[in-house]
Formats: C-alpha cells, sequence, structure tokens
C-alpha cells in the first residue's frame, strides 16, 4: 500500500482530491452553461454552419430520445430513481478505487460530475437542458460531455503506465 512519509495518507489521496475539485468545476460549468443557455438562447446560435449550433432544447427523456413516448408521470420518477441508484453506485465504485491513478480518478470524477448535473435538473426542471448540437448528432450539454470523456478517461487508465499510483518517497 502507498503512503505518504511520515503521516500515514494514501499517496493517491491527491489524485482523489484533484478529480474532486474537478468534479465540482464541471458541475458548476455544466450548471452556469445550462442557466446561460435557457436565458440566452430564444433562437438557435449558428457557431460553425452546417457543423455546430448552440439551440436550447429540453429533454424529457434519456440518451437519443428513449422512453420519450412514455407518460410523464411513469418516465419521470423512474429516472429519477435510476439516476439516485446510478449516483450512488458510481459514488461507492470511487471509493472502492481510492487508490487509483490520476487518470481513473478524473475519470470518475468526470463521469459523477456529469451524472449529477443530469440529475440535479431532472430533479429540479423535470427535465434535462441540451444545448450543444453537432450536425447529425442529437443535442447535449457539458453534463453529457463529461460523461463521454469520463467513461473514455475509464477505459484507457489500465492502459496508461503513468496513470497508475506510485509510491511517494
Amino acid at each position: 500500500m502507498s503512503f505518504l512519509p511520515g503521516r500515514g495518507r494514501l499517496a493517491s489521496r491527491g489524485a482523489v482530491v484533484l478529480a474532486a475539485l474537478s468534479a465540482l468545476l464541471m458541475m458548476g460549468c455544466d450548471h452556469a452553461t445550462k442557466a446561460r443557455a435557457e436565458l440566452s438562447l430564444k433562437q438557435p446560435l449558428t457557431l460553425w454552419p452546417g457543423v455546430l449550433e448552440l439551440r436550447y432544447a429540453k429533454n424529457p427523456a434519456i440518451a437519443f430520445s428513449m422512453l420519450e413516448s412514455w407518460p410523464s408521470h411513469v418516465r419521470l420518477p423512474l429516472l429519477i430513481a435510476a439516476g439516485a441508484v446510478a449516483i450512488a453506485s458510481l459514488a461507492w465504485l470511487w471509493v472502492r478505487r481510492a487508490e487509483a491513478g490520476l487518470v481513473e480518478q478524473l475519470g470518475y470524477g468526470l463521469v459523477l460530475a456529469g451524472a449529477l448535473g443530469n440529475f440535479a435538473d431532472r430533479v429540479g426542471r423535470g427535465f434535462v437542458v441540451d444545448f450543444i448540437h453537432v450536425t447529425h448528432w442529437p443535442v447535449f450539454n457539458v453534463a453529457d460531455a463529461a460523461i463521454v470523456v469520463g467513461a473514455g478517461l475509464l477505459v484507457i487508465a489500465p492502459r496508461i503506465p503513468l496513470a497508475q499510483p506510485r509510491l511517494i518517497r
């Protein structure tokens, strides 16, 4: 087990703290961008014609509009319950992997931040605010991007030698 000299703390504690701070920062960015989109995007704003635009959208369903046809009195409680279970499970996994390297810690932090951002929307508004539209792709938000990047980091972390925890001497 890796310990900091003379302190009895796990060497990866710094990675956990950095990942947790990154998660809080990502949640703040997600919340701020959704609030700005809600206030400012009355009409779509083209950033790169034919490729990228900002477009306010309310998403009562999940990715790719799955469950959209379900009645809201069934869909919303189901998605809130499933979201709570997913967030609790992810947090439990992250705690169990507290000694993992920085890349894995950042992966967990980003996925959890994205899940919490969308969960907060769903609980507070009854839908998720989406606003980034890339041509030929559904509208998404910063939380969705955090989940995808975080999941990617979790997949590649075991394959990166420098991402593994090291002893601090």
